[in-house]
């Protein structure tokens, strides 16, 4: 054979290099489903599979308001959503946001805690 003859050569150029778990997450852009790899929800048997829990205390208005807003997503969707996936999708969203976090921090005058 030619050089590179170590290599594969039944090997499918678009197969993926590496092979993922079941349920487990990938980056943001591989979930968009253009990769060829099924949606984060759609590799998990259960909603709380490859998660760990994390107990959050809140005021009692955000719990409030987390229930408003998931609602709103849903409208906004046109389909249910696990609480779950609600939670932390939120989050993610203020990761992605550290100067809001930190003004929040700052409006709740936690400097002074």
């Amino acid at each position: 054979m030619k050089s590179g003859s170590a290599d594969d050569p039944f090997k499918d150029d678009d197969e993926p290099e590496t092979v993922r778990e079941q349920g487990t997450p990938v980056a943001d852009d591989e979930d968009s489903g253009t990769s060829g790899v099924p949606p984060y929800a759609m590799r998990r048997d259960a909603v709380k599979e490859n998660r760990v829990k994390v107990p959050v205390w809140l005021q009692s208005e955000n719990e409030d308001r987390l229930h408003d807003v998931k609602s709103e997503v849903e409208d906004q969707l046109g389909y249910d959503v696990y609480m779950t996936d609600f939670k932390e999708a939120a989050v993610l969203q203020g990761l992605e946001n550290p100067d809001a976090i930190a003004q929040q921090l700052d409006d709740w005058g936690c400097e002074y805690a």
